[in-house]
């Protein structure tokens, strides 16, 4: 079997746009790649706006060396206004509208782009075996400090050479013999810069941004959930010009999911959640040239773990209770779904049309409604499509609520955050991470991949990306399962939790609402070996059910527990 892309990718290539105001670059389109492949992923990694494919073969495989990819191409779109004015940089499939390198002091465009067309990659074995043997590989040798590239000083301290003027920093490389080393997130990390002024912006035909972005993607090498995710970082910063409001950040995930045909999406919009499983337990080999994962397939979720800064807007952003608190992140806001075809829910074929998807909106401006498609089902407005839990409504398993199901076949989806601003006084730095998790079938592989979330993010709360604070503990034994045990159930009072440790460990036990909302912690630390005991004053809840999430180390489980007048 073969699979075709949208018309709209061959035709767009010679489209000739319009004039655009802002003066843009003749830069040739971006070839650099660099391949993540630390922890359990093996992931293609692009600068020019894409991950995974640009017109040759997808490598998103998980497991690593497994011969499975779980995912075909993401793609960055990032879209604001500016005196209402859409101002817009993102592709599906081409042409590309970011281009390699930084943009000039004045925020102008550049003139030339081809000597940045690269990405550095350095783990942390590299950075140790050139302290302990002196052995040098070409991309730690060339770290790019001047160009923004992170790196610290002989005393840990992050260099910061931003002042300097861009022709004084283009040959600033990293200088090891001075003690400087890459400031690396995780255990590798694919480094580039790129900028979307290098040419004319004829996927979206919109005005340009102006910005530059220092991207980065990293993984860990880790067991479990860890080493199945692999996270992307975007700094983004506009130079000159006018600040962009109501600005959004979207990734548009065409999911292949071992064969692309046999799939469903949905999200949790509790954990900020998209995702991708099988409509089956079986995942078929859609042809002799690509394999399927067979039994028990995976699902696959995109999560942005740190969102936006939105500190200033009078809102509740993240929900959790304060409004405008120094801090405050914007976190998913909207998950939509189009088909490859035309229609208010088709390919869209402008920057107009994509950035009203990024909003959570159908192209013609509508409001996605809950139940059905997302149009005309009820009057419901919702940002978020297939909300429901599979197989419960409103999944694409049971899309009316009496058990009618959709046809699975080859999904896409648009996860977003915002709205935001991004000005010359306002970077954003956002992340997003894409997490793949095993369950006993596809459906528990759903489940498992919502607890492997809420666990990553709980990591990221508890500052998984300070590269100079996080050290990952070691691997407890083998034959330790993750246990604890809650009586009575269902609870009335008092709820006793009970759990063993065969070695120190990190351990977290949070119970939560079923609408994501933390209720009690009951224990968060680092323990020694030994046998607890902790009781939890139920008494004050309301009746109903909840979910405690148990951490130790890297191994998550979560226990459903019931409480009754």
């Amino acid at each position: 079997m073969s699979r075709y892309l949208p018309i709209t990718f061959l035709l767009l290539g010679s489209f000739v746009g319009p004039t655009w105001a802002q003066t843009v670059g003749t830069c040739q389109p971006s070839l650099g790649e660099a391949f993540l492949d630390v922890g359990n992923v093996k992931a293609r990694i692009l600068n020019n706006g894409n991950l995974f494919w640009r017109g040759s073969s997808h490598v998103y495989e998980v497991p690593k060396g497994g011969g499975v990819n779980a995912m075909f191409s993401s793609s960055i779109w990032i879209g604001g206004l500016v005196d209402g004015k859409l101002h817009f940089a993102g592709s599906l499939y081409g042409p590309y509208e970011f281009w390699a390198g930084p943009l000039p002091d004045d925020g102008g465009a550049p003139e030339n782009c081809e000597q940045f067309d690269r990405l550095w990659s350095v783990s942390r074995d590299e950075i140790e075996a050139y302290d302990r043997f002196g052995s040098l590989t070409p991309d730690l040798a060339d770290w790019p400090t001047g160009l923004g590239a992170p790196t610290v000083d002989a005393r840990g301290v992050p260099i910061d050479v931003s002042a300097l003027p861009l022709l004084d920093r283009l040959d600033r490389k990293i200088r090891l013999d001075a003690g400087e080393r890459p400031d690396i997130t995780g255990d590798q990390m694919v480094w580039w810069v790129m900028n979307d002024l290098g040419g004319a912006h004829l996927r979206s035909r919109a005005e340009p941004l102006g910005v530059e972005i220092h991207g980065s993607a990293f993984a860990f090498k880790s067991s479990g959930a860890l080493g199945n995710t692999t996270f992307y970082r975007l700094k983004v910063r506009k130079p000159s010009g006018d600040a962009l409001e109501s600005a959004f950040v979207s990734v548009y995930q065409d999911t292949y999911l071992g064969n692309f045909d046999d799939d469903y999406i949905g999200s949790d919009s509790t954990l900020g959640l998209g995702y991708v499983y099988n409509a089956d337990n079986f995942d078929e080999a859609p042809s002799d040239e690509v394999a399927g994962y067979g039994m028990a397939p995976p699902a696959v979720g995109l999560d942005f773990f740190q969102g936006a800064r939105v500190e200033s807007d009078g809102m509740d952003n993240d929900a959790d209770g304060s409004v405008d608190e120094p801090g405050e992140r914007v976190p998913m806001t909207a998950f939509v779904y189009f088909q490859g075809a035309g229609g208010v829910g088709g390919t869209p074929f402008n920057g107009a049309e994509m950035y009203t998807y990024m909003r959570g909106r159908w192209t013609d401006g509508r409001r996605v409604t809950e139940g059905g498609n997302g149009q005309d089902f009820s009057s419901i407005p919702t940002n978020f499509m297939f909300s429901g839990n599979p197989p419960a409504f409103w999944s694409e398993l049971d899309a009316d609520g009496i058990g009618h199901a959709f046809h699975p076949g080859d999904r896409r989806f648009i996860a977003s955050s915002g709205p935001f601003s991004l000005g010359p006084d306002e970077p954003q730095e956002i992340v997003f991470g894409i997490v793949t998790s095993f369950g006993a079938d596809n459906l528990d592989s759903v489940r498992q991949l919502k607890e492997d979330d809420a666990f990553i993010q709980d990591l990221v709360d508890e500052g998984l990306f300070d590269s100079r604070a996080v050290t990952l503990p070691d691997p407890v034994p083998e034959h330790f399962e993750l246990a604890a045990s809650f009586y009575p159930l269902p609870a009335s009072d008092l709820l006793t939790v009970r759990y063993s440790l065969p070695q120190q460990m990190a351990v977290s036990i949070k119970v939560y609402d079923l609408l994501g909302k933390l209720q009690t912690t009951v224990v968060d630390g680092v323990l020694q070996p030994g046998d607890y005991s902790e009781e939890i004053d139920v008494s004050p809840w309301p009746p109903g059910a909840y979910v405690a999430r148990i951490r130790m180390d890297h191994r998550l489980a979560s226990r459903r527990i019931v409480v009754v007048p």
